[in-house]
């Protein structure tokens, strides 16, 4: 799991519930990075081949009615991720956001606002896992919901 879920509509869900989403999914992506920055270029000038995986998640590729604070926020973070890709790019550290499809990670279960819809069956946590591996191993730049 990656982050926190909310579930409700946008009438329903509290305004501080939204911005604990946008707090924690997307700006807390963006401060971690920045501040690991530094780190990142300076291994990068010593030939190494850092990375940043972030995962977005299907959600920012296909935002759902019931949860569009949830959308939002993942949305942000594949926003600020594709553009930090490019910029990243040119100091040697490469980024790679994933976007699997739900996932038994139990996140749908803990959500800090509302109670989860029926999803249906998700993928294992183990394959999408595999899945991320295999796309930093294989220096990809994108991991879209298809490729899980």
């Amino acid at each position: 799991a990656a982050g926190l879920v909310a579930f409700g509509s946008i009438a329903d869900t509290p305004s501080n519930v939204t911005s604990r989403l946008m707090q924690v999914n997307a700006s807390g992506q963006i401060q971690i990075t920045t501040a690991l920055l530094p780190k990142l270029v300076e291994s990068a000038n010593s030939e190494r081949e850092p990375f940043v995986l972030s995962i977005s998640g299907v959600i920012s590729e296909m935002p759902m009615a019931g949860l569009a604070s949830y959308s939002a926020s993942k949305t942000a973070l594949l926003g600020f991720a594709q553009a930090a890709a490019k910029e990243l790019r040119k100091a040697g550290v490469s980024w790679i956001d994933a976007r699997p499809g739900h996932t038994e990670s139990g996140l749908a279960s803990r959500a800090i606002f509302g109670t989860a819809p029926n999803f249906g069956q998700g993928k294992s946590v183990q394959d999408v896992v595999a899945r991320m591996i295999s796309g930093v191993t294989n220096q990809e730049r994108d991991l879209p919901s298809t490729s899980f």
